[in-house]
């Protein structure tokens, strides 16, 4: 009750932008967990060529966000980001209604493109709106809770269209993007949301990058996140993997147990405990994220006898860790970016989604080089140093704001 009371407190434009991201997460996840399996039944498309084409997807949004963000500190960010949505918009219409290969292939890049500019230019404007650092810690818990809503609720409500090879599900995710439409159509037209710097040239690419080069926080946490996102998704494929590799029974029972548990344990842990964890300090949430981090990954490696239970608590714990620190290392991006810079810093933070990228090949190629046990052992590890540098960097921004 009381997070809910804190969200009415926030400015309307906070409240609108929160609820239009999540509604657009929904609409998104109504569609990409299930893109694979339309492309495999219209067009007979194989296993590989779709693996190539989601990868190529991947990548184009994880090393465009830094040309996305730079182009909105540069840009009218009002009609760039508005351009983007729309052309998100576009690609799903397009999709539902003309139902072609080729123009599967150009939406899937349109809207991985698209999203170069959406993500980080939505995370530096509502970071703007936040009254002080505390409001900045509640938001961006809240955001990352509305996001994973409706990523869990996108795929129930279309399973039923996918399964019946209706395109409906695809006009729905194009609605879906339109209550962040018309919040975005109450920005400025130029400028930052306060407006203050209207009519400004904005930083050059030279100067954000000799800005990036010249923070060390922020490169350290550029450096941690990586790590951390790496380590994490060793939860996810590389799991799977153990479990294939020991001979598990029943492996598509507890692969779908192990995904309800990550859900389940967001948005209700997350939910009843996200006012006292937005209220911890930065070096608290790190030391304690990468404590439940680290017994995730030695529940896996302890595991001999691969009793569920201890998947599950694995997987609970592993999820813990990631709605304290993920969110965390979006405020501290937050204060450290320069005011002017603010989507450019957010959208070169979001490179070290690569960890995520790497982590199925080299999860794999640890696994059976060396057994699953002792590679998760060795990921458990590989959390102390990083979570020692983490809470460092925690404790000097805390004291440089």
């Amino acid at each position: 009750m009381r997070s809910f009371r804190r969200f009415r407190a926030l400015s309307s434009d906070a409240q609108g932008l929160l609820i239009g991201t999540c509604i657009a997460k929904l609409g998104a996840s109504m569609i990409w967990p299930f893109i694979a399996v339309v492309m495999s039944r219209q067009f007979g498309m194989g296993i590989a060529e779709i693996g190539v084409l989601l990868s190529a997807g991947l990548f184009l949004t994880i090393f465009g966000s830094p040309v996305g963000g730079m182009l909105a500190d540069n840009l009218d960010r009002r009609r760039l980001v508005l351009l983007a949505i729309g052309v998100v918009i576009l690609s799903y219409a397009t999709m539902a209604a003309l139902p072609f290969l080729t123009l599967y292939i150009f939406g899937v890049l349109a809207i991985s493109l698209a999203n170069c500019v959406i993500e980080p230019t939505l995370r530096a404007v509502l970071g703007e709106l936040a009254g002080d650092d505390g409001d900045r810690k509640f938001i961006f818990h809240l955001r990352y809770y509305l996001v994973n809503l409706g990523v869990a609720a996108g795929p129930l409500i279309s399973l039923w269209f996918i399964e019946q090879n209706s395109s409906i599900c695809f006009w729905l995710a194009a609605l879906c993007y339109i209550p962040l439409y018309r919040n975005v159509m109450s920005w400025p037209a130029v400028g930052r949301m306060d407006d203050t710097d209207a009519g400004r040239a904005g930083p050059s690419a030279f100067a954000i990058l000799q800005s990036v080069v010249r923070n060390r926080t922020f490169l350290m946490l550029l450096v941690i996140n990586f790590a951390l996102v790496f380590i994490y998704a060793q939860t996810e494929d590389p799991l799977t993997f153990h479990l294939i590799d020991i001979g598990v029974s029943d492996l598509a029972w507890i692969i779908a147990m192990l995904t309800v548990t990550n859900t389940g344990t967001v948005l209700v842990f997350h939910l009843f405990f996200m006012d006292r964890i937005s209220e911890m300090t930065k070096s608290t949430a790190f030391g304690v994220g990468g404590l439940f981090l680290m017994a995730s990954l030695m529940v896996v490696a302890l595991n001999q006898q691969a009793l569920i239970v201890f998947w599950v608590l694995a997987i609970m714990l592993g999820t813990i860790a990631e709605f304290i620190v993920m969110p965390t290392i979006t405020v501290m991006v937050d204060v450290v970016a320069p005011p002017d810079m603010r989507s450019s810093f957010f959208g070169i933070a979001m490179l070290p989604g690569l960890g995520a990228a790497l982590a199925p090949t080299l999860g794999a190629a640890g696994i059976v080089t060396v057994g699953g046990s002792l590679f998760f052992a060795g990921m458990a590890a590989l959390c102390i140093p990083i979570c020692l540098l983490s809470l460092h960097f925690a404790k000097k921004t805390e004291v440089t704001t």
